[in-house]
């Protein structure tokens, strides 16, 4: 499983790196998730959401792919992945030990297909601080830093050429 971490600040660009990834490999589906928006603290809800469920895993359930199997070969981007703890972490952990997860109220795990891509806007010290070295460890993610879009010229007038044909 291919898995990465882009850096930077709100508004960097980091969804749209994400995608053009996504674009370039040319498998599967893009997924995105907003892990500090799901982080519940509610394990089978995040389970669910990332891995899915089963027909019958909880009363009037009916089956629910989750993201990862929904990515299948393309990319599952978690954003805000720097406010991940409790149960969200722990669902992830899971899934990344040995690349497989288990769907909630399954018997039998499914192999991860897609390519895993974090982002925080914090600084790769603040997430190493931030996770216990098991953790940190797992995610195991090659880190790109992206740089805020003011630092980036020829991004500012594609972004500004772009907006402005919009608009006339």
């Amino acid at each position: 499983v291919i898995r990465g971490c882009l850096l930077g600040g709100p508004g960097s660009g980091k969804t749209s790196l994400a995608y053009y990834y996504f674009m370039v490999r040319a498998h599967g589906r893009f997924v995105s998730v907003n892990l500090s928006a799901e982080n519940t603290g509610d394990k089978a809800a995040v389970k669910s959401l990332l891995c899915g469920h089963v027909s019958g895993a909880f009363p009037g359930a009916g089956s629910r792919t989750g993201a990862f199997a929904h990515a299948r070969d393309g990319v599952c981007f978690l954003d805000e992945s720097h406010g991940v703890t409790g149960a969200v972490m722990e669902v992830l952990m899971e899934a990344l030990d040995n690349g497989q997860y288990l769907p909630y109220g399954a018997s039998a795990k499914q192999q991860m297909e897609c390519a895993l891509l974090f982002a925080s806007n914090r600084s790769w010290e603040h997430l190493q601080n931030a996770v216990n070295l098991d953790e940190f460890t797992r995610m195991g993610a090659s880190v790109l830093e992206v740089p805020e879009l003011a630092q980036r010229e020829e991004d500012m007038i594609a972004v500004t050429a772009a907006t402005l044909a919009r608009l006339s």
